[in-house]
């Protein structure tokens, strides 16, 4: 799934950097992929969609007025989770790992750039594959200690 790069012409706001947002969000993954995929989840477990719970990190395109029509739709709950949080949130751990392998294998070759988008792509698809799975497994298996942390913080700042 690519995400295509938004141009001036949709720019909804001054501020706007063209980055994700809502509305981009919705039609380029939401609704054709997120809905679709809870859908085969539900039927291949043999539940309802309202049993699916998808967890979204609040970040803006999450939120937008577009998403909050589409979830409705469906019927699949939404888990809130605060945006960015390692703490709770493996996923974020294994982004910066994948980001690291980035970094490296782009650092070594930077005087050769600028790179192409398929160039990239490619990239991505192998650094992201090469992520091990026993790392991943570590951090999964850390979600006890993680949780007691951010219990003691009192939902406060931990060290993860």
């Amino acid at each position: 799934m690519r995400v295509c790069p938004r141009t001036e012409e949709e720019r909804r706001r001054p501020k706007d950097k063209l980055g994700l947002d809502a509305y981009q969000f919705a039609k380029e993954i939401h609704e054709p992929y997120l809905i679709p995929l809870c859908k085969t989840i539900a039927q291949r477990n043999g539940i309802t969609l309202h049993s699916v719970n998808i967890v979204g990190d609040n970040a803006g395109w999450h939120k937008g007025l577009e998403n909050r029509a589409l979830e409705k739709e469906p019927g699949y709950q939404i888990v809130s989770w605060p945006p960015q949080s390692p703490d709770l949130n493996v996923i974020e751990n294994v982004w910066q790992m994948w980001k690291a392998r980035l970094w490296r294998r782009f650092s070594k070759v930077a005087l050769k750039g600028p790179f192409t988008e398929d160039e990239i792509w490619v990239a991505c698809l192998e650094e992201g594959a090469a992520v091990e799975q026993d790392k991943i497994d570590e951090l999964v298996n850390t979600m006890p200690r993680r949780i007691e942390a951010v219990i003691q913080a009192g939902a406060g700042h931990t060290k993860w």
